[in-house]
């Protein structure tokens, strides 16, 4: 990479950054170049240089939100039962919801915003597939041992779950009990008693 376009990319980089703390802590309504500019110590010019219009620049912040949420993700592997993985899974992503709040908020702005622009919307649908993609094996697993189930349905289910709680968490911050949430998966994949 170039001298020249590696110091672009890492200015947009900064921006990027910028730009999602004014969001985070102002709101989307509230993210204009001038903010991010303020936010980075740079002209406003140099924010539009880098991101041409405002939706460029929430595309922008979105792709390094679902990036930080999505990126990576994996339901654990190893030992344990499929279902014990999953518990797992889910615990982890509700404690994430729980001291990430700001980050999940931002991501329902997004969410709000999505409903109405194609191109946010899009995004999401992808992050949303993504997140999936990730639970779809240990789903894959449990599907084999159990009639009725399918991977996708489980994958499609566990996401829908997480994100639910997630509206709670920012909603009522301290409503939502990871445990109490593990606990009743729990007791909907092992009924009448049985243990993990």
């Amino acid at each position: 990479m170039s001298g020249k376009r590696k110091q672009l990319d890492e200015r947009r980089s900064e921006l990027v950054a910028a730009a999602r703390a004014v969001a985070m802590s102002d709101g989307l309504e509230q993210l204009t170049g001038r903010k991010v500019a303020a936010k980075a110590g740079l002209s406003s010019g140099l924010v539009f240089f880098h991101f041409e219009t405002r939706e460029a620049l929430l595309e922008a912040v979105l792709d390094s939100l679902i990036e930080d949420i999505f990126g990576g993700l994996t339901t654990p592997e190893g030992a344990g039962t499929p279902e014990q993985r999953l518990l797992s899974f889910l615990q982890q992503r509700f404690e994430r919801l729980r001291t990430e709040r700001r980050q999940v908020e931002l991501f329902i702005d997004f969410w709000v915003l999505g409903l109405r622009n194609a191109s946010i919307r899009k995004r999401i649908r992808a992050g949303l597939e993504r997140y999936r993609d990730a639970v779809r094996p240990v789903g894959d697993e449990l599907a084999r041992t159990r009639s009725g189930l399918t991977g996708d349905g489980l994958a499609q289910l566990a996401v829908s779950f997480i994100l639910g709680s997630a509206l709670q968490f920012a909603m009522e911050p301290g409503r939502p009990d990871p445990e109490a949430l593990v606990g009743s998966v729990r007791g909907l994949l092992f009924p009448q008693g049985k243990k993990a």
